[in-house]
């Protein structure tokens, strides 16, 4: 019921957001292969299953803007298991990526660290900001 709500809001249910977001359901790599090659993404946030992340990732590389923002979510809890392959990825492209690591909680769970993984993609042409 939550996750429904959340979608129609990004769809358009709130009017500052019409038009600005897009959403689809469905397997995110094959959906993101069957963007138009043109379609660029400023904003990229991933929560699924944690060893599919980098898959989704590299599914959307071709289409990150310059200076896209990927946030991966759970990457404390899940670090050294299905993340583990993503974030060797991300911290270690220096090249296309800029990663940092920022605490949290699990949201159901005050006491159970964990955090985002957030991630700049720098153009090939390089000039991205620090995040």
């Amino acid at each position: 019921l939550v996750a429904n709500r959340f979608v129609f809001q990004a769809g358009d249910g709130t009017p500052e957001l019409k038009g600005k977001i897009r959403v689809w359901l469905g397997d995110a790599s094959k959906k993101l292969m069957d963007l138009p090659s043109d379609f660029m993404i400023d904003f990229l946030f991933l929560d699924g299953i944690p060893s599919e992340y980098l898959s989704y990732l590299k599914a959307a590389e071709p289409h990150l803007a310059p200076g896209a923002l990927i946030v991966a979510d759970n990457a404390g809890v899940f670090a050294s298991g299905g993340l583990k392959n993503y974030l060797e990825y991300v911290r270690g492209s220096h090249d296309k990526f800029e990663s940092r690591y920022i605490e949290s909680t699990l949201e159901w769970r005050d006491d159970v660290p964990d955090g985002f993984e957030v991630t700049k993609y720098s153009s090939p042409s390089g000039g991205s900001e620090n995040i």
